[in-house]
């Protein structure tokens, strides 16, 4: 809302400085706003109030002087001096608040020098005035030195300045009242409307404001009105927890605590972070400020990720495989680094203090494949390809060597050189023994089915020479008989 800034003048203190001014002075004055309306008077000359102001024409003149007077105002000149047209001298002084020109403090009606009798019998009689009356308030008119005009400009000139400048603090009050007022409006809003429990407690730790999400907790929703105390609203474990802190606060010994706690709302269990801090009370006393956080859905999802990284780790354990990432420095070997899973330290037996570094983990592979391994490895970045290799190591704590498969996926900046592998490395020691040992036995059934076979054939040519060998054998026996009947 725009201030009308001549209502932050107060014209009825102003009409008692100008009159004192003008009966210690006798200088007449009045305050007129741009558009010629008066303000605030002293009085004014006869000569004006009954003949010049009050007869059109010379009204006109006296409305033309006004103008020309402000006119030098907006100028910027301090005050200006001007003969009118019905032949007073007059001044005017600017009332300037904040920047802006309002009004002018008029001074006037006297002269410098013995005024020109004939030149108003003139005007007594061009305008019809009865010379007698109207040269008699000539005759009221003072005259003064322009050394005494100027002391008398200078006064008003501070006197201007004072309006001013009470004017413009009275402005500045009003702006910053109404801005107070709004800025209380917006907290106000803000702190009702948030979704944060937000309250105030004093010294005894009763609550001297709560917002709408504190009263929702014990289902207090009738405007304005307060929860008493924590313990007026959880239970007593948790109001002792809290209020524990709250007097921590209280003594000075803590400006700022942050908890958290579950708590039971609406019958559902709740996490909140409950955010405390030391404030200066409107009575001047310390008191305790908070805001607490509903962080149920960050408390679940922490709890779903530890289970999930838990049930990653049991299976990473079972199955002997751990994931990775590596930074690809290949001009500084020494500094490239790695992250790995928890089973990689099982795999190749080190924990969590050996040096994750790329020759760090050249260490752990066999020297017989070592060479190899980051030829490869080399390839695999040059080439822009997957990682996927087959390689002996040797565990760093107990020497003994493993078999492990690895591999890996490269990760490219925004100029399209890679940077970062990720990957997995799985011990497939006892795979390989599986292998190994099912390659043996299919190998030692082969050589039995071989045998077999042979022993199949050996059989058969038995059989077929114990029948000829029975044949020849009854030929034999009757060529025996024969020879021994005859």
């Amino acid at each position: 809302m725009k201030v009308n800034i001549l209502d932050l003048i107060d014209f009825k203190q102003v009409d008692t400085l100008l009159e004192g001014f003008n009966k210690t002075t006798g200088f007449l004055t009045a305050i007129l706003d741009l558009d010629g309306n008066v303000l605030s008077k002293s009085g004014w000359r006869q000569i004006c109030t009954e003949f010049h102001r009050i007869n059109p024409e010379t009204s006109k003149k006296c409305t033309i002087s006004d103008t020309v007077l402000a006119k030098k105002m907006a100028e910027g000149e301090h005050y200006h001096y001007y003969e009118c047209l019905n032949g007073l001298i007059d001044v005017a002084v600017p009332v300037v608040i904040n920047g802006e020109h309002i009004a002018n403090l008029f001074s006037g009606q006297f002269f410098f020098e013995e005024p020109d009798r004939m030149f108003f019998k003139e005007q007594a009689e061009r305008y019809g005035f009865d010379e007698k009356k109207y040269l008699a308030a000539l005759d009221k008119v003072p005259v003064v030195s322009k050394e005494k005009v100027n002391t008398a400009m200078d006064f008003l000139l501070k006197m201007t300045l004072l309006i001013s400048e009470t004017a413009f603090q009275k402005l500045e009050q009003m702006q910053l009242h109404d801005a107070v007022l709004k800025s209380e409006e917006r907290f106000e809003t803000f702190m009702e409307e948030t979704p944060v429990y937000a309250y105030i407690k004093d010294g005894s730790l009763n609550h001297v404001f709560s917002n709408k999400k504190v009263l929702e907790l014990k289902q207090l929703n009738q405007c304005g009105q307060t929860a008493d105390s924590a313990k007026a609203i959880f239970d007593p474990d948790i109001a002792d927890y809290l209020e524990n802190a709250d007097q921590k606060i209280l003594s000075g010994h803590s400006n700022r605590i942050e908890l958290e706690y579950k708590v039971k709302i609406s019958g559902q269990n709740r996490w909140l972070n409950d955010i405390k801090f030391a404030l200066k009370l409107t009575d001047g006393t310390r008191g305790v400020g908070g805001l607490a956080f509903d962080i149920t859905d960050r408390k679940n999802a922490e709890e779903a990720l530890r289970e999930s990284e838990e049930m990653m780790r049991n299976s990473q354990s079972v199955a002997h495989i751990c994931s990775y990432s590596t930074n690809l420095n290949v001009n500084e070997i020494e500094k490239s680094s790695w992250v790995c899973s928890p089973e990689f330290y099982n795999i190749f037996g080190i924990d969590e203090t050996y040096p994750h570094t790329i020759a760090g983990w050249a260490n752990f592979i066999h020297p017989d494949y070592r060479e190899e391994v980051f030829d490869y490895h080399e390839s695999v970045v040059k080439e822009r390809k997957p990682f996927s290799r087959e390689y002996k190591i040797i565990r760093i704590n107990d020497g003994v060597e493993r078999w492990v498969h690895g591999t890996g996926k490269l990760e490219f900046d925004e100029k399209g050189n890679p940077f970062r592998m990720h990957g997995a490395i799985q011990d497939i020691t006892e795979r390989r023994r599986s292998v190994a040992e099912k390659e043996k036995l299919q190998s030692q059934l082969v050589q039995a089915q071989k045998m077999e076979s042979v022993g199949r054939l050996a059989g058969g040519v038995a059989h077929d020479f114990n029948n000829m060998l029975g044949v020849i054998l009854g030929h034999a026996e009757l060529a025996m008989e024969e020879l021994e009947r005859d």
